[in-house]
């Protein structure tokens, strides 16, 4: 609804999806874990846990922590969605306590490409990106 409101997804239009990695974590290494990721996704992203399907046929949906950024988060930009070329060129020179945003751009881009995923926003992102 907020990014409706925003102007940023018609209404109507079905939820997100996304795709990716669940990893088990062990009892032990939760509060490590937990407190790496918190670091890594403190500029503004949400923690909750949701309902995740395994690609794998036949599968049974698991329950799964993710980080999501929401529009109430202050540091969220509308026009980054809205404005590919002016979110690429914030990319290109943005750097935050976890290394620089092309990097991570890059590796997503790379990744989405080796297990067979098509993303519109990143691809757009990777075209608009200046060279290094």
């Amino acid at each position: 609804a907020q990014l409706e409101a925003k102007g940023l997804r018609e209404p109507g239009e079905p939820p997100s999806t996304t795709c990716g990695l669940c990893y088990r974590v062990g009892a032990d290494d939760v509060p490590r874990v937990l407190a790496n990721l918190d670091f890594r996704e403190k500029g503004g992203y949400t923690r909750e846990v949701v309902q995740v399907q395994p690609a794998r046929p036949g599968a049974p949906p698991v329950r799964a922590l993710v980080y999501s950024a929401t529009c109430d988060n202050p540091l969220f930009s509308p026009v980054m969605l809205a404005d590919p070329a002016a979110a690429a060129l914030t990319i290109a020179s943005a750097h935050g306590p976890s290394g620089a945003n092309r990097d991570y751009l890059e590796s997503l881009a790379a990744w989405l490409r080796e297990v067979g995923e098509e993303d519109a926003h990143v691809a757009a992102l990777m075209r608009l990106l200046p060279p290094r």
